[in-house]
């Protein structure tokens, strides 16, 4: 009988000693996951940088063009046809070859635009 008590009691401290450690892992990975959860937001956070936003043009003054060049040929359209029917197709013609000049040189313009690139930092780490 004394076998079968000392058998159940060393069970029970088995038992209770795997409960124990059971509790001291769940601890660790919690603790592990919330690290691993702030590296994370960090990572996100830097991801969330446009690096290469430094490196494009300002466009709004060439859309802003490329407008009032649309708004101007839409005018003489208009003012060609009015005066007269057949002055419209003449007119077209002149037109379009002026906007489409005026587009080359605005695309020319924007390939001129320099870029510097001296201001941009790219993000270093140590597993590149």
């Amino acid at each position: 009988m004394s076998g079968i008590i000392a058998g159940v009691a060393v069970a029970a401290i088995g038992t209770g000693l795997s409960f124990a450690q059971a509790a001291s892992q769940r601890k660790l990975s919690e603790a592990a996951q919330r690290e691993a959860d702030a590296a994370m937001e960090k990572a996100r956070d830097r991801l969330d940088v446009n690096y290469a936003e430094g490196q494009s043009i300002k466009k709004e003054g060439y859309e802003l063009e490329s407008d009032a060049n649309l708004a101007a040929g839409a005018q003489a359209m208009i003012a060609s046809v009015e005066g007269d029917a057949r002055g419209g197709a003449a007119t077209a013609g002149r037109v379009l070859a002026s906007q489409n000049q005026a587009q080359a040189q605005t695309r020319v313009a924007m390939g001129d635009e320099p870029v510097s690139y001296t201001h941009l930092t790219l993000p270093t780490t140590p597993y590149v």
